[in-house]
């Protein structure tokens, strides 16, 4: 195949990923006015497959004049191109070798991610706050079996989300930066830096209401967090 035919390919797929990525959320609320122009992220791409070993780890500069700044294992590069519509982000490495469409929760973006050989992948991201802290991830079920605490950050204008229990245990799958406020950790309107621990579930937890934030009750769940302050 020629190089034009191969990013004539690649350019179709990325279409056909964005179209599906499209329907598969066209029942999920997007947030508004969410752009990525000008923000950094850290993450890893996985890939399936017997030719792919490992994770690699990547880091992301989204250029507001559309243009993705990456590197991956070493030398950065500014040959990238990323476009967005609403929650949804797709992007690619100049070389055309990966087509990366995800889908934008707050400080997350996760997605899947094709290369020139076909193969298929996942990559999951995290903004970085202007001192180099990672943004929350919504919960902590992707962290559950971990035991370090995590510190990030809740971007200010927090929406309020389901959380079950109180200050004393919340469920891991809780939104975090909700249950911050509720903990009175962080304030909607100017957010913080926070530090999740986890902790081993609960035979219940209850219900609370505080800091202008109602939890609801729950019975056994596996896995739980607590947020503090962070120093």
């Amino acid at each position: 195949m020629t190089m034009r035919g191969f990013a004539a390919g690649v350019a179709l797929a990325g279409a056909m990923l964005f179209a599906m990525a499209t329907t598969a959320v066209a029942q999920t609320p997007a947030p508004q006015g969410q752009s990525i122009a000008e923000t950094r992220w850290n993450g890893r791409a996985s890939w399936e497959g017997p030719d792919l070993n490992g994770d690699g780890a990547w880091s992301l500069y989204f250029r507001s004049d559309g243009v993705l700044v990456y590197s991956t294992g070493g030398e950065a590069r500014d040959d990238g191109h990323w476009r967005q519509r609403d929650a949804l982000v797709a992007f690619e490495t100049g070389d055309l070798a990966a087509v990366f469409v995800g889908y934008l929760r707050g400080g997350a973006l996760d997605g899947a991610v094709y290369d020139s050989n076909g193969q298929q992948g996942g990559f999951s991201f995290r903004r970085l706050s202007a001192d180099g802290v990672e943004y929350c991830p919504q919960n902590m079920v992707a962290l559950r079996g971990a035991t370090a605490a995590l510190t990030c950050v809740c971007a200010p204008g927090i929406v309020s989300a389901t959380v079950w229990g109180d200050q004393s245990a919340y469920t891991d799958d809780s939104d975090i930066c909700t249950a911050a406020v509720h903990a009175g950790v962080v304030t909607a309107q100017g957010g913080g830096r926070i530090r999740v621990t986890p902790r081993p579930g609960l035979e219940s937890y209850p219900a609370s209401t505080a800091n202008g934030v109602t939890t609801f009750e729950y019975g056994a769940w596996e896995a739980s967090y607590t947020v503090r302050t962070a120093k």
